[in-house]
């Protein structure tokens, strides 16, 4: 490099300079001036190795400062290589990301033409679904829920289906996407039921049913309000054992574990008045679909009474409407 180059020449005039001025110093005070004496001889030798001495403290103090700026040049040098690779790298990551979004919507956008054959009709149920798992899986889900609105409104797309895209958004990270899932999920859960048997049974997301903890407390009260009301939408009568088996197991389950006060009481109060009209047999308990056993004779003592205590208790009035409910659904 040209500054080390320079370096290396003032050092070497810098040395020459100190040299010639020493040399000159030591000539005047007669150091080398040579008689034949013994102690001439002496004399001029320790001048000598003075001197010597001299030029080799200079150029370890020179080659130090030299050394340590070089040392220091290569660090600069280097760090702002290091800078270089990432800037470089980040300008790279937001292309490779900007290139994948652009993929990503043109790929979107194909799947919606693909709601829709080139004449205007409407294409199969199956390639619905197709669509709306090929958007959810490209970070689309908030138009997979728009679209699965709408077509759940005008029932165009099949329960299993909805329910799979309401369970992957609510478990998603993102807050507006849960909240989207939430609404979609209070529109639709009436709608959701399974076909072909006798009597009635439902879809509805594990995530809720069995409390998992990704979901947070807002979602929780959402999502088991909508339950509550795809039971009371359709008659007693009509339900399948295991679907009231299973929105008690989700119950109780949401009883034991939240902390939630207002929804731990008003789950709680909904939980005795099913209890009511839905008669466990004697030493039978429920297992989650993960393995967890639910007491349920346990959970019915403790829940016994909230009814009358209500007055005193804090609630979700949303949920204590529906209790309500529960009363005369029993009857039908």
């Amino acid at each position: 490099m040209k500054w080390i180059k320079n370096w290396i020449v003032i050092v070497i005039a810098i040395t020459l300079g100190l040299l010639i001025i020493f040399g000159m110093f030591f000539w005047k005070l007669g150091l080398f001036d040579f008689t034949g004496a013994e102690a001439s001889v002496k004399v001029i030798a320790a001048t000598l190795a003075l001197f010597g001495a001299l030029i080799g403290s200079i150029v370890t103090v020179v080659g130090s400062f030299l050394k340590h700026s070089i040392d220091q040049r290569n660090a600069e040098l280097k760090e702002r290589e290091q800078k270089r690779l990432e800037i470089e790298s980040e300008r790279n990551m937001y292309l490779h990301e900007d290139a994948e979004k652009r993929l990503k919507l043109e790929t979107a956008i194909q799947a919606v033409n693909l709601l829709s054959t080139s004449s205007g009709e409407d294409v199969p149920i199956t390639q619905k679904a197709g669509v709306l798992f090929t958007l959810a899986n490209l970070g689309q889900a908030d138009l997979a829920i728009d679209l699965a609105g709408q077509m759940a409104g005008e029932s165009k797309i099949d329960a299993i289906t909805v329910n799979w895209l309401i369970e992957r958004s609510l478990l998603s990270n993102d807050e507006a996407t849960q909240n989207d899932a939430c609404t979609l999920l209070s529109n639709v859960a009436s709608n959701l039921f399974v076909v072909g048997d006798e009597k009635l049974n439902a879809w509805f997301p594990y995530c809720l049913l069995e409390w998992d903890v990704r979901i947070p407390s807002m979602v929780r009260r959402s999502g088991l309000l909508s339950l509550l009301n795809q039971m009371v939408s359709q008659p007693y009568s009509k339900w399948e054992t295991g679907y009231i088996a299973k929105v008690i197991i989700c119950l109780a389950t949401t009883w034991v574990n939240d902390e939630d006060e207002p929804l731990k009481n008003s789950i709680g109060i909904c939980l005795e008045k099913i209890l009511d009209i839905f008669q466990v047999p004697e030493k039978t308990d429920y297992w989650t679909r993960d393995g967890n056993w639910i007491g349920i004779h346990s959970i019915e003592k403790q829940v016994r009474g909230l009814s009358a205590k209500v007055k005193s208790l804090t609630i979700m009035h949303a949920i204590i409407a529906i209790s309500k409910q529960i009363e005369d659904w029993g009857l039908t």
